[in-house]
C-alpha cells in the first residue's frame, strides 16, 4: 500500500473507534436495556457502576427524575450531565 493509503486507513480506524458514546438514565428505564437513547435507557446507579465506559463517554440522566446510591467513579475521563426537561 502507498503510505497516503495506510494513513488515511488508520486515520479513519482511530477515529470510528475513538467515538464517545451517550447513556442514559431514567427513573422508569430498565437495567436490561442498552442505555444508548432516550427510548432504552438504564435505570439504575447500580447499572452505571457495574458498566465499563470508554474515555469520554457521556451519563445522562433524566431530569426530573430521583436516583438514589453513589456512583463508583472508575475512569476519570466521563462526563456525567441531564437530558430532558424539569428540575435539576
Amino acid at each position: 500500500m502507498k503510505p497516503i493509503f495506510v494513513t488515511l486507513y488508520l486515520f479513519i480506524a482511530f477515529t470510528t473507534t475513538l467515538q464517545a458514546k451517550n447513556y442514559y438514565i431514567s427513573a422508569t428505564g430498565n437495567d436490561t436495556n442498552d442505555g444508548l437513547t432516550t427510548s432504552t435507557p438504564w435505570q439504575s446507579i447500580n447499572k452505571v457502576n457495574s458498566f465499563s465506559f470508554a474515555a469520554n463517554d457521556y451519563i445522562l440522566f433524566r431530569r426530573g427524575d430521583t436516583f438514589y446510591g453513589g456512583i463508583i467513579v472508575k475512569n476519570a475521563n466521563l462526563n456525567y450531565d441531564a437530558y430532558g426537561t424539569g428540575a435539576k
